[in-house]
Order: C-alpha cells, then sequence, then structure tokens
C-alpha cells in the first residue's frame, strides 16, 4: 500500500516545484515591467488572467456569462480610457459573448435548457444569407471589410436564443432588472458626481488623441456664458453616455411596475435606480436627453396607469 502511494506523492511534488519555479518567473517578470515602467503589459495580463478566470466560469454557467457580457459591454469604455483605444479591448464582449453561446449550446444539447424556433426564421435566414454574399463584394478594398461587417451585424443574433432561455419565470426577470438598476445607478452616480466636480473625476488626464475630444466637450449658456463640462460617467463620449440614459430609463419605469404589480421584492433599488438616472440625466447636457426621459416619464406612467 506505501509503494502505491509513492508516484502520487512524487508527482504533487513535481508539480508544486513547476509552481514554485513558475511563480519565481512571474514575480521576476512582473518586476522587471514595473522597474522599466511598463503599467500596460501588466494591465493587459491582469485582463487576460481575468479572462482565463471568467472563461472557466461561463462555460460552467451560461447564465453567469450573459451577465458578465452585460457589465463588461456597459463599462467596457473605461479601460479604453485609461489603457489606450487598442483594438484588443473592443473583442472582450465577443469572446465574452462566444463562450456564452457556447455554454448555452451546450446546455440545450445536455436537454437542461429550452430552444425555440422563431416565427420569422425564414426571412432572417434570408437575410443573414445577403450578409455573406456581400462579404465577397468585388468592389470591396479587402475581403475582411465584409467580415467585419458581417460580424457586425449578425454575430449578436444568437443573443435572441439567450434572451428566450434566459428569462423563465418571474425571479429570472427580477434579476434581470435588479442588475440593469444596480448598473443604472453606478453609471448614472458617477455621471452626476462628474456635472458637478467636472470630468477630472474617474478620467485619466490624457486620453488617446482620437478619444480625447469626445470625453472633453463644453457646452457655453449663450446668455449667461456659463460654461459646463459635459459629463461622460463610465463612457468615452457624453453621447454614448445620454443615449445610455435614454435607453435604460424606460425599462426602469417598465421594472418598478411589473415589480409592483407582481408583489416582487427589490422595488426600493429600482425606485433609487430612477431617481438616479433622472437626476443624471438633467445633469447630461443634453436637451434631447431630458426631453425624452420627461416624455417617457408621462407616456409610460399614463399607459400602466
Amino acid at each position: 500500500m506505501l509503494n502505491a502511494h509513492i508516484p502520487a506523492v512524487k508527482q504533487q511534488a513535481l508539480i508544486g516545484l513547476c509552481m514554485f519555479v513558475g511563480g519565481l518567473w512571474l514575480a521576476w517578470q512582473v518586476g522587471g515591467n514595473i522597474v522599466a515602467g511598463d503599467f500596460s503589459t501588466l494591465e493587459y495580463g491582469g485582463l487576460a488572467v481575468l479572462g482565463c478566470a471568467a472563461a472557466f466560469v461561463i462555460l460552467r454557467s451560461w447564465r453567469t456569462g450573459f451577465y458578465l457580457f452585460l457589465v463588461w459591454l456597459l463599462f467596457e469604455d473605461l479601460p479604453r480610457k485609461y489603457m489606450g483605444n487598442g483594438p484588443a479591448l473592443f473583442f472582450g464582449k465577443d469572446i465574452l459573448a462566444a463562450l456564452t453561446y457556447v455554454s448555452l449550446y451546450a446546455a440545450i444539447r445536455k436537454g437542461r435548457e429550452k430552444t425555440f424556433r422563431p416565427s420569422f426564421l425564414l426571412p432572417l435566414a434570408i437575410f443573414v444569407w445577403l450578409g455573406a454574399i456581400q462579404i465577397f463584394n468585388s468592389n470591396s478594398p479587402h475581403v475582411f471589410y465584409g467580415l467585419l461587417g458581417f460580424k457586425i451585424y449578425f454575430f449578436y443574433l444568437p443573443m435572441i436564443w439567450v434572451g428566450y432561455a434566459l428569462i423563465r419565470n418571474d425571479e429570472d426577470l427580477r434579476k434581470f432588472l435588479m442588475v440593469n438598476a444596480l448598473t443604472a445607478a453606478v453609471i448614472g452616480g458617477i455621471g452626476i458626481i462628474q456635472g458637478v466636480v467636472g470630468n477630472g473625476f474617474l478620467n485619466p488626464a490624457v486620453m488617446s488623441p482620437e478619444i480625447a475630444r469626445l470625453g472633453n466637450l463644453d457646452k457655453v449658456s449663450p446668455i449667461s456664458g456659463h460654461v459646463f463640462n459635459l459629463p461622460v460617467s463610465v463612457f468615452v463620449s457624453t453621447g454614448r453616455y445620454a443615449n445610455y440614459l435614454t435607453l435604460v430609463f424606460p425599462l426602469l419605469l417598465g421594472g418598478v411596475a411589473y415589480l409592483i404589480l407582481h408583489r416582487l421584492p427589490g422595488r426600493k433599488i429600482v425606485f433609487g435606480a430612477i431617481g438616479i438616472v433622472g437626476a443624471a440625466a438633467l445633469l447630461s447636457g443634453g436637451r434631447g436627453c431630458v426631453v425624452t426621459t420627461v416624455g417617457m416619464t408621462f407616456i409610460l406612467t399614463i399607459g400602466l396607469l
């Protein structure tokens, strides 16, 4: 019996030795980057480690993968501002979405999740087929442009099936509404602080030239001459921030009505998020955002009553 355990002990010792040597090499590399002032490599390395951990979690639970994708989609611009506008960051959400698709497909194959056949599947298939043909447009300078356009149009199409499998009961919908309310409260709260103290809050002093002007815009009152620095919150531009507020506000109103009618918990959280997003819209500096928010409030309130 003792001899049977000797190979296992030797194998564990070898694994421990390899991990020790690997840890020393990693510490050497990190120390060298810190001394050289190369923090961008460390940042990308940290994101790579987090990405590997997220991939492991997503393959175990596609629902968690969807929410990781949603949060990264909303906060993607924040690392872009601090780490430069590199193309690698643009594909982070694509990797999360692809892993979610794979995990959901595996769950459907095992019978743990349900799928459906949409009634518009034939016209959708024709539309996808036309998009695939246009990849090989002879007037295009390179086939890469066609592939990129096809990806932009159709890569997130399977989210239809993800959404169908995600919301199966009241608790699933309540969880979705809670995640949206909490993220909206955080994003709106950051925008409110920036509207009061300026865009120096949670924004780097120097940004990439292609996004620097988008993230530091001023609006001047024609009568008083007062200068207002337009907030961007976690986004790279004030326009994207205003569009997000316009989109999420009616979702919050509908969500709180649903929670009230079904007497589900979480109403105070959504009410708080509505107040934060409403104040953020007033401080966004965009008339379109304010008018749309006020109009949505009246229309949805009357409709729900």
